[in-house]
Order: structure tokens, then sequence, then C-alpha cells
């Protein structure tokens, strides 16, 4: 069981087929307002209707660990703070590349993985782990034009 927390790595493991065979759990707050764009948002509705990661909702022990961490002026939005809440409620690493969010997890013993980390714990091959990492860095670049 792995939080995860960024959609560029949900995209590589949907291209790659590799979803489905852990339980991947991603926020249901990505999918308000405008954390996602419409068709991430349409992927990732899919992905949970095809049990592929399960959508986690928050529940009221949330909005307690939502109320402390924003008296501390946390710049983190509600997705990834509720992620953090739900790595920690259930002991389970979350993964993301985002230094805040790594920072907050870490700070509320959060075990949190880079992205290469998670994919050698789901027993992934070196070479696969390495064209991921290609996937990750085109896009990265592709976001940056």
């Amino acid at each position: 069981m792995i939080v995860l927390n960024d959609i560029e790595l949900i995209t590589c493991l949907r291209l790659l087929n590799m979803l489905g065979n852990e339980d991947f759990y991603f926020s249901n707050l990505y999918l308000t307002k405008n954390y996602l764009t419409a068709t991430e948002r349409q992927s990732i509705t899919i992905l949970s209707q095809e049990e592929k990661i399960i959508l986690f909702e928050s529940g009221s022990s949330f909005y307690s660990f939502f109320k402390e961490i924003k008296t501390e002026e946390c710049p983190i939005g509600l997705p990834g703070l509720s992620s953090i809440h739900h790595a920690k409620e259930f002991g389970i690493p979350i993964v993301t590349k985002c230094k805040l969010t790594k920072r907050l997890a870490e700070e509320n013993r959060v075990i949190v993985y880079s992205y290469e980390e998670m994919l050698k714990s789901i027993n992934t091959q070196q070479a696969q782990i390495d064209y991921i990492n290609n996937m990750l860095a085109m896009m990265e670049n592709n976001q940056n034009v």
C-alpha cells in the first residue's frame, strides 16, 4: 500500500500498465477545483472505476490535522495534505517529488519514497525504472517549455 501524490507518476505507471498490482491510493480531493486538467481527472476516474487505484476520502480526523497544519502557514494544498494525513493514519509510505510535501510528511513521521525507491519496492526492473525516469524527465521538460 502506497499513497501516490504526483499525477506525473500515475500517468507513467498507467501508460506502462503497472497499476493494479499494488494498492495505490490517491486523494479524491485532486478531482476538485483545478488541481488536475480535465483529461487527468477523467484518467483518474477511469483508473478508479477499473480498480487500478483507490481514491480515498478524507474523514473528520483529516480536518483536525488540517487545522493543526494550517496554523503553521503551510503552502501545501488540501490534496497534498490529505495524502500526508492518509499515509500517517494508515502507516503507509507516500511517494512525492515535492520538497514541501516531503518535508511536512517527514515532520509527521511518514515514510517518504522517491519515485525510484517506490518502483524498487514493487520489484520493478532497473531497465523499466530508467525508462520511467526518462519519461518523467521528458514530461517535466515539456511543462517547462
